[in-house]
């Protein structure tokens, strides 16, 4: 055959494999349930059809406008692959009005009653002489302390407060609002972990607890072997300031079968010396300091390990935002803990507003609507308990991110994220909480892409995390939908004012 033949056969069988394929309506076959043929679809082909992405640099703008309070500039830090930098600029107070604001900010959403209890919430806050805790529980969204950190630094320059909270004793990644190191013989036993199913009803409210030694077996218990770990704590210059100010340490511990001594330094200067005795349950061994610590550290030695369900760093008063960030969990795991050592230890914080941000991880694996009313109705079970072993308290639940998978070349949402945000709306309206919308706050479908190609990124080339840049927008979205609210319940409280008076 001559090459002019060969040429135009082979221009004949592309043509006939477009035309085929562009009048195809069935993009993929499977064969035997193994085998996937996939048809060259001539639109995505040839790039005829666009994907319209959302146009966020309206979010952007908004996000500058912030509450009356000048947000300090961090400093650049890289930790591990986390960098955290400020970015939101400030505009003049004359801007930085309540209508303004309401103008603004992406609202949260109210069932019925809910509101009073965010009401009293405020109401608490006003009135505490006592740390007040709000516990941010969510997935790899929040790890690093993203996101909680900016809010619980707005909370305390506005309602006082100081300190980081919870803090496990092991940490997976690091936080810039404190350095944070251990020894190397802790293991991490965590509820989003299958192959410790076994343990889940021994965590506490952090849905994890950590340990130094093997768990103890009474019959083979080797007591001359004497297990010794620590954990060093202290302030880091890249924090926020109000992080690096804490005068209390609360240590959250039980189950250990042998004595155990706890030692408190402040570099080599012995503060403390506790005396563990065995316990099935759990304790609490609090410590003041009469100066802050420089180089906290804490020392465990004995021939058991208590499980640690968390360490505590917080102020005399004032409010706290606990960041629990739990890796791989879709937030169903509040009935597997140890229901009696999560009370005590929300009770022992005097927490009064559980912060719950889920979703994103049933996010690839919820193909319908009927599979995500299952996870809807699973989850309206954890704030039903959650309700129950703090009666009227506050929850507010945050739905999932825009979240991308790539289709012909193209990032697009998610099919499953309309099914889980509804699912998770109506879970959060029959528990009587309240919803914030993370999805349609960033700008909604096919956001995500707008956020990750954004100058400079906003969110990782996984198309499913926030930057740290990111994460700071978002979490100031989500402080002005607070503050906007606090706002209101404050002429609410001026309007009752006025009539008792009249």
């Amino acid at each position: 055959m001559k090459p002019f033949q060969t040429f135009l056969f082979l221009i004949s069988v592309v043509s006939v494999i477009l035309l085929i394929s562009y009048s195809l309506s069935i993009q993929e076959i499977k064969l035997l349930d193994k085998f996937t043929i996939k048809s060259i679809n001539i639109e995505s082909w040839l790039n005829i059809k666009d994907i319209e992405y959302a146009d966020i640099s309206n979010i952007i703008d908004d996000n500058k406008v912030d509450e009356p309070e000048i947000a300090p500039t961090i400093k650049l830090v890289k930790t591990d692959t986390i960098i955290i930098k400020d970015t939101l600029k400030i505009l003049p107070k004359a801007a930085l009005k309540p209508e303004l604001l309401k103008a603004k900010v992406h609202k949260l959403e109210f069932s019925p009653n809910s509101k009073n209890s965010l009401h009293n919430f405020f109401k608490t806050l006003l009135r505490s002489n006592k740390t007040v805790h709000v516990l941010h529980i969510g997935d790899s969204q929040i790890e690093g302390d993203r996101i909680t950190a900016f809010v619980r630094n707005k909370f305390q320059k506005k309602f006082g407060g100081s300190g980081v909270g919870l803090v496990p004793a092991k940490r997976l990644v690091p936080a810039f609002s404190m350095l944070h190191s251990s020894s190397d013989n802790w293991e991490r036993y965590s509820v989003a972990k299958y192959s410790h199913k076994e343990y889940y009803n021994r965590a506490g409210i952090m849905g994890n607890f950590c340990r130094y030694a093997p768990f103890y077996n009474d019959s083979i218990g080797n007591d001359s072997i004497v297990y010794t770990a620590w954990v060093k704590l202290k302030k880091s210059n890249s924090s926020y300031a109000l992080d690096r100010r804490f005068n209390n340490i609360k240590l959250f511990y039980g189950n250990n079968k042998k004595p155990v001594i706890i030692e408190l330094f402040d570099g080599d200067k012995q503060l403390s010396f506790k005396s563990a005795l065995s316990t099935p349950g759990i304790e609490i061994f609090k410590y003041s300091f009469k100066t802050q610590p420089k180089n906290l550290t804490i020392k465990f030695t004995g021939k058991d390990s208590p499980d640690i369900y968390g360490i505590s760093i917080e102020g005399s008063r004032g409010v706290n935002f606990d960041n629990i960030a739990i890796r791989g969990s879709s937030g169903t795991f509040f009935g597997k803990i140890n229901q009696l050592v999560s009370k005590k230890m929300l009770t022992n914080l005097n927490t009064q507003m559980l912060i719950l941000e889920f979703g994103g991880n049933s996010v690839p694996y919820i193909n319908s609507q009927k599979q995500a009313d299952r996870y809807g109705r699973w989850f309206q079970r954890q704030l039903s308990l959650l309700k129950n072993k703090m009666p009227g308290s506050t929850i507010i639940v945050i739905g999932p991110a825009d979240m991308s998978f790539k289709k012909d070349g193209n990032y697009i949402s998610y099919p499953s994220l309309k099914y889980i945000r509804i699912a998770m709306k109506n879970a959060t309206s029959n528990a009587n909480c309240i919803y914030w919308d993370m999805f349609e706050a960033m700008g909604g479908e096919n956001s995500m892409p707008e956020w990750v190609n954004a100058k400079p990124k906003l969110a990782s080339s996984d198309y499913t995390h926030f930057t740290s840049r990111g994460a700071k927008i978002i979490a100031n979205m989500f402080y002005n939908a607070l503050i906007f609210e606090y706002n209101e319940f404050l002429k609410e409280k001026d309007k009752q004012k006025n009539k008792s008076i009249n």
